[in-house]
């Protein structure tokens, strides 16, 4: 896991402590199970996008602050998604492999 992931949880995280609320109220706010929400702060897992706005909107994020978190947010996005395909691509080579082996 890389430092920006964790980052963008914890900056999630301190906005929320920021706003004054707890998990359990934020949670109820944004529709979302109160422990996926400290996933997200703890182990930077990405929301999706419709969360994360929903988090923005929620904690009350200043315009300036709010072009930081996006572009956290998208970089984060791109890295596990690139991460993704990495792993697709690898079993699909090693399912080809396989299937050549079969063949001989």
């Amino acid at each position: 896991m890389s430092d920006e992931i964790i980052s963008l949880g914890n900056m999630l995280k301190e906005l929320r402590e920021k706003a004054g609320l707890t998990k359990l109220k934020t949670s109820a706010l944004v529709e979302c199970n109160q422990s996926y929400l400290s996933l997200i702060e703890i182990t930077g897992r990405i929301p999706s996008l419709k969360l994360f706005k929903s988090l923005i909107r929620v904690y009350k994020v200043e315009e300036k602050e709010k072009l930081a978190l996006y572009k956290s947010y998208f970089t984060n996005k791109l890295s596990d998604d690139m991460l993704e395909v990495q792993e697709t691509i690898k079993m699909l080579i090693e399912e080809t492999i396989t299937e050549k082996e079969l063949d001989y």
